[in-house]
């Protein structure tokens, strides 16, 4: 840019006129509200999905620490040898 163009476009803003650097600077500060919202959405998204996998995955366990299942039996059975009568 000029020098002559850069003193008009300052000229201008301390008039208060609109002039390139204002809209320039205005578009910024939207791009940048615009990419901050974005990010908090995400944000919250993956703390959402953390949180619900985590609920999902907080199965009960039974006296050993096994994953137990909803019926009350573990899915991990204790080996019981066969007795011969």
């Amino acid at each position: 840019m000029s020098l002559s163009r850069l003193l008009r476009n300052l000229r201008l803003r301390a008039e208060g006129k609109p002039n390139r650097i204002t809209d320039f600077d205005e578009l910024r500060a939207t791009l940048a509200q615009e990419q901050k919202r974005r990010a908090e959405a995400e944000l919250e998204i993956t703390t959402l999905q953390r949180r619900l996998s985590a609920h999902e995955n907080n199965r009960p366990r039974d006296a050993k620490r096994r994953y137990a299942q909803k019926s009350g039996g573990t899915t991990c059975k204790r080996y019981q040898p066969h007795q011969n009568a």
